[in-house]
């Protein structure tokens, strides 16, 4: 039982961490590299995410928020680009199902498995109401200097424990402690 809870706090809840590793087991399952998470990408990923949480509204573009266009992210991100994608989603909790969806729209399909990404973000944000909305930005890097390494299959458990440490450890134990 500890066992099963454990899996699914860590792999099966939509948290970002997971959307970016449902997104890269599926890259991998079409023979395409992982792509790399990448904070500029994140950060226009959690902009637009909090966005639609906070106006409980889903879609590419909010004229009400500060920056409503995805160009409008990507200069907030100052990610340098030759290629970039957005993908959404909300009201889900499973990560998978998540890509699975995106995976049937043709125009999310080319984005998620476009054989050039090298860098990805993502966030999830929740409304007042509880509602999760999704945002994941994959792109191609045009940075010379990139940081992908081929041999690099994304953080593992320990790489998280390591990197989150205390605070990780202290939430994973609330939750699997949960009655």
């Amino acid at each position: 039982m500890f066992e099963s809870r454990l899996h699914k706090i860590l792999f099966e809840e939509v948290t970002a961490n997971n959307i970016i590793a449902a997104i890269n087991r599926t890259r991998t399952q079409h023979n395409l590299r992982p792509a790399t998470g990448n904070p500029e990408l994140r950060k226009a990923a959690k902009e637009h995410a909090a966005n639609m949480a906070y106006f409980q509204k889903f879609g590419h573009e909010l004229p009400e928020s500060d920056y409503p266009t995805f160009h409008d992210r990507m200069q907030l991100a100052n990610f340098s680009y030759s290629d970039a994608g957005e993908v959404l989603a909300a009201g889900f909790d499973d990560p998978s199902r998540v890509v699975h969806l995106w995976l049937n729209s043709p125009t999310h399909r080319e984005i998620v498995l476009h054989p050039d990404i090298t860098d990805i973000g993502a966030s999830v944000q929740y409304a007042r109401t509880g509602k999760p909305y999704i945002c994941a930005v994959l792109g191609i890097s045009s940075d010379e200097d990139s940081d992908y390494d081929d041999d690099d299959d994304g953080p593992d458990l320990i790489d998280l424990v390591a990197k989150y440490g205390k605070k990780a450890a202290k939430s994973i134990w609330k939750r699997l402690t949960k009655s």
